[in-house]
């Protein structure tokens, strides 16, 4: 899905860089649209809107061959163009967006990781207090698990590891 968003962007961005110098072409060769107009400031702006949506939709017609059959379509296109005419604006509000899911993103992996680093100090915990087997199971004595210092070690390691991970967390956070 990722993909197909950045597909969709990259051809949006595309267009809309195309759609812009064809409003800036049209912008020079009329002189009143080129400068400010203190009196009629409001309607040139209108004027360059109107000019940009147009340009938008008619470079998305012009690019009509070379986009993805999906976006083919005279709906398609017309949205495309409108998007394209949407300006820095319209590209705050995106860049805003695809930041939002990469620190979503990153959320996640972060809890991944501590879920996985807590699986881990369970685990050691577990296999740190589990109980000898008893001695019927055994075939000899010397086979018998001991509580020894590596299972301590490796109980420390394992808790050392969560902390780490959870430290991790907040500083990525």
């Amino acid at each position: 899905m990722l993909e197909n968003l950045s597909n969709l962007l990259t051809v949006v961005l595309a267009l809309s860089v195309a759609s812009e110098r064809l409003v800036a072409i049209v912008k020079n060769l009329v002189p009143w649209l080129r400068t400010e107009q203190p009196r009629n400031e409001a309607t040139r702006k209108l004027v360059l809107q109107v000019l940009a949506v147009l340009a938008g939709i008619a470079t998305a017609f012009l690019a009509q061959e070379l986009l993805a059959a999906p976006l083919q379509g005279r709906g398609h296109l017309v949205v495309l163009g409108l998007l394209a005419s949407g300006g820095s604006g319209f590209w705050k509000s995106v860049l805003g967006y695809v930041s939002s899911v990469q620190d979503i993103k990153r959320t996640k992996a972060v809890e991944t990781k501590v879920q996985a680093a807590h699986a881990v100090a369970t685990i050691a915990r577990s296999a740190a207090t589990r109980p000898a087997a008893p001695a019927s199971f055994r075939a000899t004595d010397a086979e018998a698990p001991q509580p020894t210092a590596a299972a301590d070690q490796l109980q420390k390691q394992a808790d050392a590891n969560l902390a780490k991970a959870i430290a991790l967390a907040n500083a990525t956070l």
